[in-house]
């Protein structure tokens, strides 16, 4: 399943015009697809940009100037291969020839060669003037851009021993320049660098490279001519690595605004990302026996939903999941005195949700590593919130599983909070009241509760009295 990402397209598309963006960073958490909405954001827009994707994620190197040296052999790399290059070439080349047999330059061509000294009058009275400067021009682009091709792969076949600077400028530099400008004369399209994957590089070489690239623009705008930079990362990711490099001392805001114009462009993909998370997880849950599939698609949904806003569930884990295996039967037991009762999923379709759930994060061991990991930031939600009205209420009853299920009202209690639960009829239970002490309680610690019930549930399954199949 592809997710329809045009409704970001004028969020971006005003970014990019804003007058003097012309270094871009480019936001979004890990997973989140920013380098498949930017290739098909700039296929919605090829009427007017040229987009030249490079990615330091192989730039493993030990000084600057091999880091510019790489940075030079992708750009060069990326439009040679460009499938139109000899068509901006032959477009320029015609755009010259109507020039050059325009009339009235023609005439000016015919003074000028008429000065020429013993040979002018002749030449002007022998021949056409006009069409033999055409024939010398097309003669002259053909060498010179032979030539720039031998530059190009001679470049290309010695690079592992060639060494560069930053600030250099050589022929490489400037064939890179000349075919950016190409591209933007003879296309009517904007240019752009976009540096990919940027956060996913070692840390060590991370703000190594990015000073190499704060080396791309100068005075005259970016290096090589680039209407636009486009920096690709979690900023989030490389504030982390700029702490633990330098210490949290020191101002990260200070060295990074340097790298981009205006502002940070935050890529907003989670909002289309939940709305679509019903629809990815209902093919699952229809395939689980036994359960109120209903209730485990609400209490899945909101739990999913809240962890790809924090960043636990990416994009490409989500879309794996049409395809779980989820044809499994879940139950749980426990004790009550001599006898064993066995409480069914269809009671408690939280086990689902934790089943799920421990599929899309790996193992059980790697969804308990996430919720314990929220629960430590003490994340706190309302009462009115659809993840304490659904998930707490199902956490609460299966950490007392022994309680009776035919009642309309409970009351459990959770550490120093009481919470009284009630239904209408045999419907869910929902959150009716919560307190401490006597004091009421408006905010619920989500995941403090669900880490609970998560490893109660593992406890039970450990001692043989719950298991899943």
């Amino acid at each position: 399943m592809k997710i329809d990402t045009t409704s970001l397209d004028s969020d971006f598309l005003h970014h990019l015009n804003v007058e003097g963006n012309n270094r871009i960073i480019f936001s979004g958490k890990f997973g989140l697809g920013k380098s498949t909405y930017l290739h098909d954001f700039f296929q919605r827009a090829t009427d007017k940009y040229v987009p030249i994707t490079i990615s330091p994620v192989n730039y493993s190197v030990s000084s600057n100037e091999d880091i510019f040296e790489l940075i030079k052999y992708d750009l060069l790399t990326r439009l040679v291969e460009l499938e139109n290059i000899e068509e901006y070439k032959e477009c320029s080349l015609a755009d010259f020839k109507k020039i050059l047999e325009d009339p009235k330059f023609q005439s000016l061509a015919k003074d000028i060669v008429k000065h020429i000294p013993k040979l002018g009058e002749a030449l002007v009275k022998t021949i056409d003037i006009g069409k033999h400067l055409v024939y010398l021009w097309e003669k002259f682009k053909e060498v010179n851009f032979s030539t720039n091709i031998l530059i190009a792969e001679e470049y290309l076949n010695v690079f592992q021993e060639k060494v560069g600077s930053p600030y250099e400028y050589n022929n490489v530099s400037k064939l890179i320049s000349e075919m950016v400008s190409i591209l933007r004369t003879a296309s009517s399209r904007k240019p752009l660098l976009i540096i990919d994957d940027f956060d996913r590089i070692d840390p060590e070489h991370v703000f190594r490279i990015l000073n190499v690239f704060g080396c791309h623009y100068n005075d005259q705008g970016n290096k090589f001519g680039f209407d636009h930079v486009v920096i690709v990362c979690d900023i989030n990711n490389i504030r982390k690595m700029f702490a633990t490099k330098y210490g949290i001392d020191v101002d990260f805001s200070g060295y990074i605004d340097k790298f981009y114009s205006k502002s940070i462009f935050e890529f907003a993909m989670e909002r289309l990302i939940c709305a679509k998370v019903q629809e990815l997880l209902k093919p699952s849950i229809d395939r689980i026996e036994r359960a109120n599939k209903n209730r485990v698609l609400e209490i899945t949904e909101a739990v999913v939903s809240e962890m790809i806003r924090l960043g636990d569930i990416n994009l490409r884990t989500l879309v794996n999941l049409e395809n779980l295996d989820t044809n499994f039967k879940s139950k749980i037991g426990y004790h009550s005195k001599d006898q064993k009762s066995i409480i069914g999923i269809y009671y408690f379709p939280i086990l689902a949700t934790f089943h799920l759930l421990s599929i899309i994060h790996g193992t059980r061991h790697g969804l308990a590593e996430v919720l314990k990991r929220r629960m430590e930031t003490k994340y706190i939600y309302s009462i009115e919130n659809v993840l304490v009205q659904t998930t707490i209420c199902d956490s609460l009853l299966l950490l007392n599983s022994e309680s009776s299920l035919s009642a309309s009202k409970l009351t459990i209690q959770f550490e120093e909070m009481v919470f009284e639960l009630g239904r209408y009829g045999r419907g869910p239970f929902g959150i009716e009241n919560i307190t401490s002490g006597r004091t009421k309680v408006e905010d619920v610690p989500v995941w403090r509760i669900l880490y609970a019930a998560f490893i109660y549930l593992d406890d039970l399954m450990i001692t043989g009295k719950a298991e899943m199949a």
